[in-house]
């Protein structure tokens, strides 16, 4: 676990009841009595669908001599379901929805587990699916250690809750100053646009760009 990257200046604040955190997309609270039945939670399955959830909720709580099966209140974005130590959970589709998913997910195993990471480092964490491959036969079963961005990097670090992780781009360059008046003529030429606003990939907005070039001078009578 990298936990330089916990949120501790919000996070600690829900442990000591200075605030509730708010799993929004599950429908619960820090505060709500249905977490106290996941204290001892041991592990985090995650799928796509939620159909799969609820199937592999029945079947845990069979293989666990028909164990309680609790249902979270909210389903419209995701279907949550825990029985027998496991927390099952669908993320939708899409690397959007299941940061959303794993990140209130995350927040909430923090809470159960009271902010101890030896505990938290004990909850095994794995997601289950069907996924392309390459040089593998169709229905070939893969065990995987992480998985990789577009860039190739298996994170990417957001700092939720205070802030974008870095400075906004630098602005664009001036615009080309206008040309001059046509010969003869007393016309001057206008001004250059402004260049447009720097971008940066992980922080807030980027800079103003820069102002336009000067209007060209008029030409020679």
């Amino acid at each position: 676990m990298l936990t330089e990257n916990i949120n501790h200046a919000f996070l600690d604040g829900v442990l000591d009841g200075s605030h509730e955190d708010v799993y929004y997309h599950f429908g619960v609270v820090s505060s709500d009595r249905l977490l106290t039945k996941l204290r001892d939670v041991k592990g985090v399955v995650m799928a796509g669908s939620g159909s799969r959830i609820k199937e592999f909720a029945e079947r845990w709580s069979e293989l666990n001599g028909g164990t309680e099966i609790v249902a979270f209140p909210k389903e419209d974005r995701f279907v949550t379901r825990y029985t027998a130590g496991v927390l099952f959970a669908s993320h939708g589709m899409g690397m959007p929805s299941a940061s959303i998913a794993l990140q209130e997910l995350m927040r909430m195993v923090f809470f159960l587990k009271r902010g101890d990471l030896d505990a938290m480092d004990e909850v095994f964490w794995c997601r289950v699916g069907t996924s392309g491959g390459v040089g593998l036969p169709g229905g070939t079963v893969v065990v995987s250690s992480e998985g990789l961005m577009a860039d190739l990097k298996p994170y990417r670090l957001l700092n939720g809750g205070t802030g974008g992780s870095g400075d906004g781009g630098s602005g664009g360059p001036g615009g080309t100053g206008g040309g001059g008046g046509t010969s003869g003529t007393l016309n001057a030429g206008t001004a250059g646009s402004p260049g447009a606003p720097g971008t940066n990939a992980t922080g807030t907005a980027g800079g103003t760009g820069g102002a336009g070039g000067a209007a060209g001078t008029g030409g020679i009578i």
